[in-house]
């Protein structure tokens, strides 16, 4: 059974190698898999060109010496493999150990260049829990590319700039990437040069997100037409669903004096569980009219229905009230007050041309 697991992944591997200007993604998604259902679970496997990295779980001990010789078995000597466990130490940060099973030093794992859609990431697979580049949203940094020529767009909780360079890539009129992490920045630069695209200093923009969009908002002279909101998951404070879901709606609503009719907001969920039919019918507001344009999907090897459940949703903006267009959002800050009855319309597949 291990060994039959493992040959898919090889398999999935293979044809991520043959795909045209793609040379990484997901290949087994095992996290929150019970153990009696696959020997993979709690393991969320990728590949960078031929470099296997495999994560494990916090919760789940170091994978048995059993499926590390597997691994080494199955996949060609021309594979690089390498296990990254995830756990919290003694201070309760998160943090991470690398083991590597071929025979080969840590500092010869090189910070390599992965290509998706086309387009250039430097990727780190060994300082850091994250490599540089969210796989996940593959999908979603192609939606970008294909629909922001000509747009001004906003991109909040940057990270190292995915979702700028792949607008910036699709001749975008103005992109900016607001990030509270100097080095996240900094990366996201040696990406756009790595494209042969020189950085506007101007267009990378440190400052904490609540703290960028109260100050851009009383000084704003054009609005955006496109902000994309992917923050950090919700606090571990945040137990139940509702309490997940106000956590996406409060964003959504602070940026909203940034945007205008016809503006598109595109909000990645980290909980993948709650981004459905019940997340989208909590966007409450009277003062805004919105209708959900479009949904990403999950790339291949993500463990979810793609009929119920997306990585991503696409709101158009179809009537932006004046108390937002004067950026008078204060009454969102303020605790304890209670959520306006929502209307929301949905676009029927037919309505969409």
């Amino acid at each position: 059974k291990m060994e039959h697991a493992i040959e898919q992944v090889l398999q999935q591997a293979i044809i991520i190698q043959q795909l045209d200007e793609t040379s990484c993604g997901r290949i087994w998604t095992g996290f929150g898999l019970p153990s009696d259902e696959s020997p993979l679970y709690d393991l969320n496997i990728e590949l960078y060109n031929d470099n296997v990295v495999i994560r494990a779980h916090r919760k789940r001990e170091e994978p048995s010496e059993e499926l590390q010789q597997s691994f080494l078995k199955i996949f060609p000597n021309n594979f690089n493999i390498m296990i990254k466990h995830h756990h919290f130490g003694n201070d309760g940060k998160s943090t991470h150990q690398n083991k590597f099973l071929r025979p080969i030093e840590e500092d010869e794992w090189p910070n390599i260049v992965c290509v998706e859609n086309g387009v250039k990431y430097h990727i780190n697979l060994t300082d850091k829990l994250d490599t540089g580049l969210h796989l996940d949203m593959r999908l979603g940094r192609k939606w970008i590319a294909e629909n922001s020529s000509g747009k001004q767009l906003l991109n909040l909780f940057s990270y190292t700039c995915g979702f700028g360079l792949a607008a910036t890539r699709g001749n975008c009129r103005n992109a900016v990437n607001v990030d509270s992490n100097k080095g996240s920045l900094e990366r996201g630069k040696a990406n756009y040069r790595l494209n042969d695209i020189e950085p506007n200093n101007r267009n990378f923009s440190k400052w904490e997100v609540s703290r960028y969009l109260r100050r851009t908002k009383k000084k704003l002279k054009v609005k955006y037409d496109i902000a994309i909101i992917d923050p950090s998951p919700p606090p571990f404070r945040c137990k139940t669903n509702e309490q997940r879901i106000h956590y996406y709606l409060a964003w959504f609503r602070k940026t909203l004096p940034l945007l205008q009719d016809e503006s598109r907001v595109f909000i990645s969920c980290h909980c993948m569980t709650i981004l459905d039919n019940t997340f989208i019918e909590s966007f409450v507001d009277d003062r805004c009219e919105i209708l959900v344009e479009e949904k990403i999907p999950f790339p291949e090897n993500y463990r979810v229905d793609h009929n119920e459940k997306s990585k991503a949703i696409i709101f158009k903006i179809t009537k932006l009230s004046q108390t937002y267009k004067r950026g008078r959002d204060q009454q969102d800050d303020q605790p304890g007050i209670n959520e306006p009855e929502l209307k929301i319309r949905k676009i029927e597949d037919n309505d969409k041309n």
